[in-house]
């Protein structure tokens, strides 16, 4: 905008085209306070209806008619919102399911990495996660997607509440099998110790997997999150119960929903059970808020 008004003042001080300048700069300004006069009669029109059709939709019968049909709307007020989320998440703002296995997709996902790493730190997690991958038969983006829901890409992230840390987040109960208490973990997160982590992560998946080969990121959080129940059933539930702290603690993974190419996240279908389907809907719609992020 500088250079535009520095032009117009050396035309307007040039012999004979100042006298050209000026004409159009009188012209621009007429134009412009016609445009605001216009303006300012169309919102006056607008006011004026506007106010008969308040005074007259506003009649004392009226009211009385919408305050009755408004009885059952906030009677049933949880199902309304119910409808309305699902109307939100199925048509207005769609997650669509985002099946790509693409070196860029790697990459979105080591992108995020990099934000919490250095170049050392990184390069060992990213030559870890590889190569634990072809041990699994599984592809490293199966492995990143889970880090992603459990810890945000950040290997060194050490769970609010303190319970759990690290790139697949450790437990006590988790850990009770490898003679390294959450502490030591913790204490690793702190020092930035990528080496000791990425180690553990891969003694325990293969400490679970027995060999097995896993191919989805459905499996891979299985083992992560339930690894005794690897063998079971998309529907079959790995915890239960409103009070159990092993689902309680995690309800943040239920409610995520697959319909048709689209993951949808409505907490009102939360049932109290936490299914391999339940992983694979949450990884699904996480999955496609990442990749967007880097459209």
């Amino acid at each position: 905008m500088k250079p535009l008004f520095d032009l117009l003042q050396i035309a307007l001080q040039t012999p004979g085209l100042g006298l050209l300048v000026s004409f159009v700069l009188v012209v621009a300004v007429f134009q412009v306070w016609k445009l605001i006069g216009v303006l300012f009669s169309v919102f006056i029109a607008v006011l004026k209806q506007s106010k008969k059709v308040v005074f007259r939709f506003w009649g004392v019968k009226r009211a009385a008619w919408l305050l009755l049909l408004a009885l059952p709307v906030y009677m049933f007020g949880y199902q309304v919102s119910c409808a309305l989320q699902y109307l939100e998440e199925a048509y207005i703002s769609p997650t669509y399911i985002v099946a790509d296995s693409s070196a860029w997709a790697v990459q979105c996902y080591e992108s995020e990495i990099k934000k919490h790493t250095t170049p050392a730190q990184f390069q060992t997690v990213r030559d870890s996660t590889y190569a634990l991958a072809a041990e699994l038969g599984c592809d490293p983006l199966a492995i990143y997607e889970v880090a992603q829901s459990e810890c945000g890409m950040n290997p060194f992230c050490i769970r609010g509440d303190g319970i759990a840390a690290g790139w697949i987040q450790f437990t006590t109960n988790g850990l009770g099998d490898f003679g390294v208490p959450l502490s030591t973990v913790k204490q690793w997160c702190h020092n930035g110790d990528a080496v000791a982590l990425m180690a553990l992560t891969g003694t325990y998946m293969r400490y679970w997997v027995k060999g097995r080969k896993l191919k989805t990121s459905g499996d891979i959080y299985c083992v992560v999150f339930a690894p005794g129940c690897l063998h079971y059933s998309e529907d079959q539930a790995l915890y239960a119960g409103w009070s159990n702290p092993q689902y309680y603690k995690n309800k943040g993974l239920d409610g995520f929903v697959i319909a048709g190419n689209k993951a949808l996240y409505l907490p009102y279908t939360r049932d109290g059970k936490l299914t391999k389907k339940d992983l694979t809907a949450a990884l699904a719609y996480k999955k496609a808020g990442l990749l967007r992020r880097y459209k």
